[in-house]
């Protein structure tokens, strides 16, 4: 063990020469965003370790969100964060949640850790649907329950109009900020207005038509069969958007592997930027050292932060992903043109931010990004699931 810690020790010093990183501000006339990502969370609250080294964990997670937020603000930057899909998965933490029992009020810790983060946008992955829209429903009236302000949950290739438990919280094709009441947090596309900049971009989504097929969404109907025609569904919303006066186009997709996410983005032309979710694809900055960007002992990355992928019109789009599990909050910072063209992204911070709890082994290795857990979340959704009394209700869930 201790040989193991001093070898990622000799790694975690290379941190130290490098320092905080600036954003660098776009040109006159110019918009940059800084884009806030992360995906498949997939119930994995209280983190795990590598070499005895805790990592990950959604309060920790929340504190890097937070601190990378402030500095895009300071940087006069607008500021969107997406969630790519797969929010909880079957395991011990949502199986406290009761959710095989239709009757069950217990809590969704899941639920709650997520409604305390500062998402502005969901999109809809598989494991959403892995208990039934019932389950899916109470998830969702949980969060925003929990939450200060409504959050939209899009998906562009579903269709609602026929299942009783979600279609009352479809809210519209298109959901704006002002649009969206508590219980109308469904929709297709999203428009988000930044609440400091006021400018506007939009969202446009898309979940795997292997769905059915892979998890349980009942009557919710995929509306779309292949790649082909979401690209054709897609390439309509975005000149609905465009119709709107919306030029800076974000695409959020879960279609379970980063290939795919490419291969859409080439059959269309509008978007301006794109995260991909399911697909625990680890990419990293090529002009920064992996052992700032990543957790000590992880795997070699497949590609770079982020990827260039030319779509439809010949157009260069960035195309970004993370790892699961809490593990990475991703952040690209885009310069959008005056006619809303992506023109450029900051190469210095753009990348993924690893996610390391405050602990002795952190501190014994000389990490310095370390972070303490959100204490809300902790004592909301983290304490609750780890400490499930012996024969409680939860217990005997938590224990399968």
């Amino acid at each position: 063990m201790k040989k193991r810690l001093s070898v990622l020790a000799t790694m975690a010093v290379a941190a130290l020469s490098i320092g905080a990183l600036t954003p660098a501000v776009a040109s006159p006339g110019h918009v940059t965003l800084s884009l806030f990502h992360n995906n498949d969370g997939e119930s994995a609250l209280y983190g795990q370790e590598i070499d005895g080294l805790p990592v990950g964990n959604a309060g920790a997670f929340v504190q890097v969100v937070r601190a990378q937020m402030r500095d895009a603000r300071a940087s006069g930057n607008s500021v969107l964060n997406v969630y790519a899909g797969d929010s909880f998965l079957p395991s011990k933490t949502i199986l406290c949640a009761e959710p095989g029992d239709p009757n069950s009020t217990a809590t969704i810790h899941d639920a709650v850790a997520q409604s305390l983060m500062p998402y502005d946008v969901y999109v809809f992955g598989n494991h959403e649907f892995d208990f039934g829209t019932k389950f899916l429903d109470r998830y969702i009236g949980q969060f925003a329950k929990s939450k200060t302000r409504p959050t939209p949950f899009i998906s562009g290739n579903m269709d609602f109009s026929k299942n009783a438990d979600l279609r009352d919280n479809f809210g519209g094709a298109i959901l704006e900020r002002g649009e969206i009441a508590t219980d109308k947090t469904i929709g297709r596309v999203y428009i988000h207005t930044d609440s400091i900049t006021k400018e506007r971009f939009g969202v446009v989504a898309a979940t795997t038509p292997l769905l059915p097929t892979i998890s349980s969404p009942g009557t919710v109907r995929l509306t779309t069969a292949d790649l082909e025609e979401t690209a054709k569904l897609l390439q309509f919303q975005i000149r609905e958007l465009e119709k709107r006066g919306v030029n800076k186009i974000v695409l959020v997709s879960h279609l379970q592997g980063f290939e795919n996410d490419k291969a859409l983005i080439e059959l269309l032309s509008g978007v301006d930027v794109a995260v991909a979710g399911g697909g625990d694809d680890l990419l990293t900055n090529p002009k920064i050292s992996n052992e700032i960007q990543l957790l000590p002992g992880e795997a070699e990355p497949v590609g770079d932060y982020p990827t260039l992928v030319t779509d439809k019109s010949g157009k260069v789009v960035p195309l970004v992903t993370s790892v699961g599990n809490y593990k990475y909050v991703g952040r690209i910072d885009i310069n959008f043109d005056a006619n809303g063209n992506y023109v450029s992204h900051n190469e210095e911070t753009s990348r993924p931010y690893r996610v390391i709890p405050k602990s002795a082994e952190a501190t014994a290795l000389g990490i310095t990004d370390a972070v303490t857990p959100d204490s809300r979340i902790v004592a909301q959704a983290i304490t609750p699931v780890e400490s499930c009394s012996a024969g409680s209700r939860e217990q005997r869930h938590c224990k399968l």
